[in-house]
């Protein structure tokens, strides 16, 4: 990849690192998420045995798909503003791809959410489940499903926007 994507793939890491406002308010929404859900999952399954999964896998579930659907940010509005306000003529007149260059800012963004989101939200469900419950494999696969899967998320709300 150009080294000025990278630098764009970069400078919205920090940006949105430095954006503490955003990231409390994600993870109070992601902790409001999992808090009811977890009380939902535990009245389901209050002494029936035919369910095939275990509480606690459910909300490892519900906690990983949250946290990747949380982070995705939702780059289709600004490209659709860019589309609308006619904005978009500036961009193509730059030496960058204007599609490359909202990829990699949709993936600074995202790399930014997963990991404060992550680190905040694996805390929190390891101490409302039991941190027993999370082996070796588990934590160093999920960051690269999570990113890969986010990734595909950010693809998508990119077609969706130039799609406007």
């Amino acid at each position: 990849m150009n080294e000025k994507y990278t630098y764009i793939f970069f400078d919205s890491f920090k940006q949105t690192i430095k954006n503490r406002s955003l990231i409390i308010s994600k993870i109070l929404f992601y902790f409001i998420f999992i808090f009811i859900f977890s009380y939902f999952w535990k009245s389901v399954f209050n002494g029936d045995k035919s369910i095939a999964y275990t509480y606690i896998d459910l909300i490892k579930y519900l906690a990983v798909t949250e946290w990747i659907l949380i982070s995705i940010p939702e780059i289709q509005t600004e490209i659709e503003e860019d589309f609308r306000t006619g904005n978009i003529c500036c961009f193509l007149t730059k030496p960058l791809s204007y599609v490359f260059m909202h990829l990699s800012r949709g993936l600074g963004i995202l790399a930014a959410h997963l990991l404060t989101i992550g680190i905040a939200g694996w805390l929190f469900v390891s101490y409302t489940t039991d941190f027993s419950s999370w082996t070796i494999s588990d934590l160093l696969i999920l960051p690269l499903i999570g990113f890969f899967a986010g990734g595909l998320g950010v693809l998508f709300q990119l077609l969706i926007g130039l799609t406007a």
